[in-house]
């Protein structure tokens, strides 16, 4: 009897078993109509796929299938098909091929296009300037290559697309065509490239691709926005743009430039001529060591700008990078995990010999101001030094120890810091920072009566912004600056909002500060403001005359 039972329930089994197995085949073979839920579609769509390496997912709105159900294929909704329906333009011309084996994860396969076709569809236009220098803009013809559907190896159009979909790398025979004669500075956008395709997302090795067409010999200046991928696809671009000075991928669009800093050592070569890297917001990160191996990579690199990246480490590694950037101009860490003890930028004479700019404003360098006496000479071509929203402290009379420390400096910002001391502490600073122009002390502990400003006639000449706002202990009556005329003859910002400077002033600011252009009070009244003063005053207080 037992036998019979287990004899029964195999048979059951097998049954059951067939029964899928039937309806398994007639969703691979059958029409739609035999296929009505989302399970059977899903299932119906993976199993014609298989061995293909493409997604596939059952959804509901098609916007090419009259009931709207079927496979969503690489993601374009423009490639949806009725479950059933066979074949779409993302897969192989016939079923009967064989199927291409699955890629893999860390090895996307890479599609081969005709770069003589492909560049039918690319336009320039030269319509952006930027700080006096005019850009040509590429775009793709998107509308134009799918209405043709011009290709010897199925449609080029959905060949390209489906393969950016699935996030393969995609290349062109005969790169180095040229469409355009002496493009000089171009500008690849995201947005101009894609118009057609928003579900798909722009990747770096796909604009190198791009950028082959161009005139490799002229082109100098080239930024790249709205754009995801690895930085160390740039290292195929070796010989292809030998006169590149200029390269920007900064990245403020919400896209995703990613990658270990490291990998910029191993590009000796590409770029000889390169003098402009701008990586800053974008998802680089790595050790900031690494960029002392990076001697003759870069030989003529002046401008960095690492801002608002993951980047780390202690600043201390910077001392060895001697004959690394030898021409640095402008370094900016900004918005980093840098950190450490100012104090070892001393140890650092003859490692940027040609430093303009220094930026380490949010970042988390402390120690006290008063070891920047000590650097006579090592920065000393240095212009700007920001430190704002960093652990400095100590007190703001150490400025007055710093004659012949930055010679040249023309940008101070210490905002947001620990400083502290009595503002009069500047009248001693004569001579000391002669070409000063900006000077931030804003949220800060320095404390004192305003009159004191007055005493200063020839100490900052050259100074046109002073931003003393957000110290709750600068106090005095606002009508002693009727007595400054010629103290900051270039004076155009002033800032002292949120202060305690109380009372009116009877005199034409504009009369005092002939160059002023902006003024912003807190709770001061001023029978003269004319209309550059675009700071609005409390309600409380009566409005200007």
């Amino acid at each position: 009897m037992n036998i019979d039972l287990e004899t029964c329930i195999l048979a059951f089994l097998i049954g059951v078993a067939l029964y899928f197995l039937v309806n398994r085949v007639f969703m691979v073979e059958g029409a739609s109509n035999k296929i009505k839920d989302t399970k059977g579609c899903q299932e119906a769509c993976n199993t014609v796929l298989s061995g293909q390496g493409l997604t596939c997912e059952w959804v509901n709105d098609c916007p090419n299938i009259d009931t709207g159900l079927g496979c969503n294929i690489g993601g374009i909704h423009e490639n949806c098909r009725a479950c059933g329906s066979g074949f779409s333009p993302c897969q192989s011309p016939s079923p009967s091929s064989s199927p291409s084996p699955s890629p893999s994860p860390s090895s996307p396969p890479i599609k081969e296009f005709n770069a003589e076709e492909f560049k039918n569809y690319l336009k320039y236009e030269d319509e952006d300037e930027e700080n006096g220098t005019r850009y040509t803009t590429m775009s793709i013809n998107w509308k134009r290559m799918k209405s043709e559907k011009k290709s010897t190896n199925g449609n080029l159009y959905s060949s390209i697309t489906c393969a950016l979909a699935r996030g393969e790398d995609v290349r062109f025979t005969e790169p180095e065509l040229t469409s355009k004669k002496s493009v000089a500075n171009l500008i690849i956008d995201g947005r101009y490239i894609l118009t057609n395709n928003d579900d798909i997302d722009l990747t770096l090795s796909f604009v190198i691709e791009l950028l082959k067409f161009i005139n490799h010999i002229n082109l100098k200046k080239l930024r790249i926005i709205y754009t995801k991928g690895d930085i160390s696809v740039l290292g195929d671009m070796g010989g292809v743009f030998p006169s590149l000075t200029y390269l920007d991928l900064s990245d403020r669009k919400d896209m995703h430039i990613r990658g270990d800093i490291s990998v910029l050592k191993e590009m000796r070569g590409v770029f000889p001529k390169l003098q402009y890297l701008d990586l800053s917001e974008t998802s680089i990160y790595g050790y900031i060591s690494v960029l002392s191996d990076m001697k003759d990579v870069f030989p003529k690199l002046k401008y960095l700008n690492l801002s608002e990246t993951s980047i780390y480490g202690d600043i201390s590694v910077l001392g060895k990078m001697r004959n690394v950037f030898h021409v640095l101009e402008s370094l900016n860490l900004s918005n980093t995990s840098i950190s450490g003890d100012i104090s070892v930028l001393g140890d650092m004479k003859g490692v940027f010999p040609s430093l303009t700019d220094l930026d380490l404003r949010e970042t988390s360098i402390y120690g006290d101001i008063s070891v920047l006496k000590e650097m006579r000479g090592v920065f000393p071509s240095l212009v700007r030094l920001y430190l704002g929203e960093t652990s400095i402290s100590g007190n703001i009379s150490v400025l007055g120890d710093m004659k012949g420390v930055f010679p040249k400096l023309r940008f101070l910002d210490l905002s947001h810091t620990s400083i502290s001391g009595n503002i009069s502490e500047l009248g001693k600073m004569r001579n000391v920072f002669p070409e000063l122009e900006d000077l931030d002390l804003n949220g800060t502990s320095i404390y004192g009566d305003i009159s004191v400003l007055g005493d200063m006639k020839g100490v900052f000449p050259s100074l046109e912004r002073l931003d003393l706002s957000d110290n709750s202990d600068i106090t005095g009556d606002i009508s002693v600056l009727g007595d400054m005329k010629g103290v900051f003859p270039k004076l155009r910002f002033l800032y002292l909002s949120y202060t305690r400077i109380t009372g009116n002033i009877n005199r034409s600011i504009k009369e005092i500060f002939p160059n002023l252009d902006y003024v912003n009070p807190s709770d001061l009244i001023f029978d003269d403001i004319p209309d550059y003063c675009r700071a609005p005053l409390p309600s409380s207080t009566p409005s200007p005359k």
